[in-house]
C-alpha cells in the first residue's frame, strides 16, 4: 500500500515549513529586542553595551557626589540650636533633641567622605572609557578632584576653624558645585 502525495501539496507544505522556520526566530527576535522612545529597535553591540554601562557608572558617581555635597554642607555648618520646648507641652509632643556632633565625630566624618571620594575615583579609573566618552570621563574626573579639594579644605577648616580656612572652604565648595553642574550637563 502506497501513499501518494500530490506534488502541489508537497510544495505547499515545504513552503509553509520554510516560512515557519524563518518567521518564528524573527518573531522571537522582535519580541526580545529593546526599543527606544521613538519605537526604533536598539542594536545592542558590544560597544553600545560598554557605552551604556559607562554612562550608568557616571550617573552613579553623579548621584554619590550629590549626596557627598549635602554631607559636606552639613559638616561645614555649625550645629543648629533647637528652640526649647514649651513648658506646657506634653513629653510625647516634644521631639528628641539630637546630640550635636563633637569635633572628633565631625573630623571622622570628613575622613570618611575623603575615603568615599577615593573609592569613587578608583571605580571611575578601573573601567576604560568607550570610544567617544573620554570627555565624559574627564568631566567626572574633574568633579571628583574638585570634591577632593573641597574635602581637604573641610578637614582643614574643622581642624583649625580660622576665617581663611572658611573662605577657602567656600571657594572650593563653589568650584565643586560648578564641576558637578558640568558633569550633569555632560550626562544630559
Amino acid at each position: 500500500m502506497e501513499i501518494e502525495i500530490e506534488r502541489s501539496l508537497l510544495l505547499r507544505l515545504l513552503l509553509i515549513l520554510t516560512g515557519l522556520l524563518l518567521l518564528v526566530p524573527l518573531g522571537i527576535g522582535l519580541a526580545v529586542t529593546p526599543y527606544d522612545a521613538a519605537g526604533r529597535p536598539i542594536l545592542l553591540s558590544r560597544d553600545l553595551l560598554e557605552a551604556r554601562a559607562f554612562i550608568g557608572e557616571a550617573r552613579g558617581i553623579l548621584a554619590a557626589l550629590r549626596e557627598l555635597d549635602r554631607e559636606m554642607e552639613d559638616l561645614a555648618a555649625p550645629p543648629s540650636l533647637l528652640p526649647a520646648p514649651h513648658p506646657t507641652a506634653s513629653p510625647v509632643s516634644v521631639p528628641p533633641v539630637p546630640r550635636p556632633m563633637t569635633l572628633l565625630e565631625r573630623t571622622q566624618s570628613a575622613s570618611r567622605i575623603l575615603r568615599r571620594l577615593q573609592d569613587l575615583a578608583a571605580r571611575l579609573e578601573e573601567r576604560p572609557a568607550p570610544a567617544g566618552l573620554e570627555p565624559l570621563r574627564a568631566r567626572a574626573r574633574e568633579a571628583l578632584q574638585a570634591f577632593a579639594r573641597r574635602g581637604t579644605a573641610l578637614a582643614d577648616y574643622l581642624a583649625v576653624p580660622a576665617p581663611e580656612a572658611y573662605a577657602r572652604l567656600l571657594q572650593e565648595a563653589e568650584a565643586s558645585r560648578n564641576a558637578l553642574r558640568s558633569l550633569e550637563e555632560a550626562l544630559r
